[in-house]
């Protein structure tokens, strides 16, 4: 199929994996400053240039897709036959699977499990080293260690992760837009005695498996992602019977708001201890100060280097402070956020780590930071508690539960520059009261988040599926 893709942002960034494959002709986008440019050696055109090519499909690639689709139909007069958005792409790439490539594809992925343990399949959107992908192979290494049969499948994944989960037990199959699969394609399935469907993202799935397996959906995603969703999307799963877990309570009041009809409990997880004999605060000449995730909007790195600049001069001799995370080079948000770095001197940006790199750094960090405009239940404010790190955090995100002020962390208002200056100026300047407050946050890791606990929670939880 010979398409065209418009919108070469972050929403296809994310998923060229599934396009690439297709006979691409050219790229459109909105931004100007993106035409006439090359883009995997194919042109970047004007969308009024559109017409100047032959194709079969246009693919909408961005959240906005309503908005381009009345663009394309009402301004360049485009058939909405030729217009198709990313989930009407995948719907129709599943469809056009023929069914010998479906037996082979089931008698090449069939596992080979034990009939003497229950056998748990692990259902998630990809295997990368993000907090819904981590989550999900925490998941399936305590249900491992509490003795069930673990899989994970996802629809794509970085062989360095996947590498690491293999090496746990743990094992994992890559089936590309398995979400949009019938029972027909997907019916290895069957051997499985319980299905965990992980992420909001992975709801298409459900419809396939709810009459077929005692099945659960586990629910980690912030309010944003929600915005995105259809109406219809919402509707058509509200009146489904599914068990429903959310990760924390500001995501369970986040996702009442949306599907009313659906009963949800919470479920956090917990993460591996690699903090064992590792957790003793030890303050140095400068205390570091860090926020570690990709720079975007959400996790709110302006409002962290705002702060930064209130502090005294003396405060700033005796800190550094580190942004550690990617930052794209379409990522728009991120542009003035590297510019701001650049006038402050104390304040370090690293780029993307390793999760190896990350787990070695961890040593030098003093603080982390974590000023999210909206987060679930952050991973690294957990890994913080674990390595008895002080935590400094928003009072949205949905840690803040597990937080008392300046007892086991410290909390600021969300957005509000002036309070997180003050909550590091409190560091700075209440140094003998740090290990107590990093002897909690340990304390905090042992009671709610070890794997142990986690396991528990899980195995009770699969012991009620009906």
């Amino acid at each position: 199929m010979r398409i065209i893709v418009f919108g070469i942002g972050a929403f296809f960034i994310n998923r060229q994996d599934v396009l690439l494959k297709e006979e691409i002709i050219a790229f459109v986008d909105n931004d100007k400053n993106k035409w006439d440019k090359m883009f995997y050696n194919i042109p970047i055109i004007s969308p009024c240039h559109i017409k100047e090519f032959s194709y079969d499909k246009i693919i909408v690639m961005s959240r906005d897709k309503k908005k381009i689709k009345m663009q394309l139909m009402n301004e360049l007069g485009i058939d909405e036959m030729f217009i198709m958005d990313f989930e009407k792409y995948c719907e129709h790439s599943v469809k056009e699977r023929k069914l010998c490539e479906l037996i082979m594809h089931y008698k090449r992925n069939h596992f080979y499990l034990s009939n003497n343990t229950k056998r748990i399949l692990i259902i998630t959107n990809e295997l990368t080293y993000n907090g819904g992908s981590l989550t999900a192979f925490y998941a399936a290494l305590a249900l491992t260690q509490k003795g069930f049969n673990a899989v994970i499948v996802a629809r794509k994944g970085e062989g360095r992760l996947i590498n690491e989960i293999i090496s746990k037990g743990v094992t994992v199959f890559i089936q590309e837009l398995v979400d949009y699969c019938t029972w027909e394609q997907i019916c290895w399935i069957e051997q499985f005695d319980y299905v965990i469907v992980n992420t909001l993202q992975q709801w298409k799935i459900i419809k396939e498996l709810i009459c077929r397996k005692p099945v659960f959906w586990w629910i980690h995603e912030s309010r944003i992602e929600y915005e995105y969703l259809d109406k219809g999307i919402i509707e058509n799963t509200d009146n489904m019977n599914i068990e429903t877990y959310v990760v924390s309570d500001v995501a369970l009041r986040i996702f009442r708001q949306y599907f009313n009809k659906i009963n949800a409990n919470i479920l956090p997880y917990g993460i591996p201890d690699k903090g064992l004999g590792n957790t003793q605060l030890t303050m140095k000449d400068k205390v570091v100060f860090a926020v570690i995730g990709r720079i975007e909007s959400i996790k709110a790195q302006d409002i962290f280097l705002r702060a930064i600049t209130q502090l005294t001069k003396e405060e700033l001799n005796e800190s550094e402070f580190w942004l550690i995370g990617a930052c794209p080079p379409e990522n728009q948000y991120g542009i003035p956020v590297l510019k701001l770095v650049e006038t402050i001197p104390e304040v370090k940006w690293l780029g993307e780590l390793s999760r190896e790199e990350i787990e070695k750094i961890y040593k030098d960090i003093d603080v982390v930071v974590v000023p999210s405009r909206q987060d679930s239940l952050p991973i690294v404010v957990t890994e913080a508690f674990m390595y008895g790190k002080i935590g400094i955090v928003s009072n949205v995100i949905g840690t803040v539960k597990y937080i008392e002020d300046k007892e086991n962390g410290l909390i600021f208002e969300s957005e509000n520059v002036t309070d997180l200056t003050r909550k590091m100026s409190w560091v700075l300047n209440n140094k003998d009261q740090l290990n107590s407050i990093s002897g909690k946050a340990r304390q905090t890791y042992e009671k709610y988040f070890t794997m142990k606990v986690f396991g528990d929670r899980l195995e009770t939880i699969i012991g009620d599926l009906q």
